[in-house]
């Protein structure tokens, strides 16, 4: 027999240990096959993901339309809640207020007075300018011809309308206006609380 030296020993030896070493060590791979198992790990969670949400949304889709058909067993069918005759009573209606409308006569005439193409804030304008043409009526209905200036001051108006000469003093009315002062060369009515000055 062949006599082995102490050298050949110990490498048969170490063959042996590196033999097991590689048995147990797996082939390392490239990183293009580790990517590939990566995408496929992640496409199998977003269908999973995808899969649980289906899952969810078609529970509370039938959930909803079980909900729906109690509500309707419980009411009768939808033609038939729409045919039913409403109870005003129930609801906080008194019925003897339908009961009792007028006809169409009874409103035409109120109906007929009423301009509705005319909006709110018109109707104050026309107000506003009938009063101030009111004023503008009494400024040129009247004319001061003179004014007394004494212990009871009294104006001289001349009523051009009526043609007349009036001596008034403070507090007379002409026309709806209040004679409130007289001063030299002035006197004031109030009319619609409106102050009107009128000169000569």
């Amino acid at each position: 027999m062949r006599s082995i030296t102490a050298e050949g020993k110990l490498l048969n030896i170490l063959k042996k240990k590196d033999s097991r070493l590689h048995k147990s060590i797996k082939p390392v791979r490239a990183s293009s096959e580790i990517d590939k198992l990566d995408e496929k790990r992640h496409e199998s969670d977003l269908f999973g993901l995808i899969g649980i949400f289906l899952i969810i949304g078609s529970i509370g889709l039938f959930c909803l339309l079980a909900y729906k058909y109690c509500i309707f067993k419980a009411k009768g069918t939808f033609p038939q809640i729409l045919g039913s005759k409403v109870d005003l009573e129930s609801k906080g209606l008194n019925a003897d207020i339908l009961a009792n409308k007028e006809p169409f006569s009874y409103y035409e005439r109120t109906i007929s007075r009423r301009d509705i193409f005319q909006v709110p804030w018109e109707k104050e304008k026309e107000k506003v300018l009938g009063q101030v043409e009111a004023v503008l009526d009494i400024s040129r209905k009247i004319k001061l011809v003179g004014v007394l200036l004494d212990d009871d001051p009294t104006a001289i108006i001349e009523d051009t309308d009526k043609h007349k000469t009036l001596f008034m003093s403070i507090g007379d009315k002409i026309d709806g206006a209040i004679l409130e002062e007289i001063n030299e060369g002035k006197v004031i009515f109030l009319q619609n609380n409106n102050r009107i000055e009128i000169t000569p």
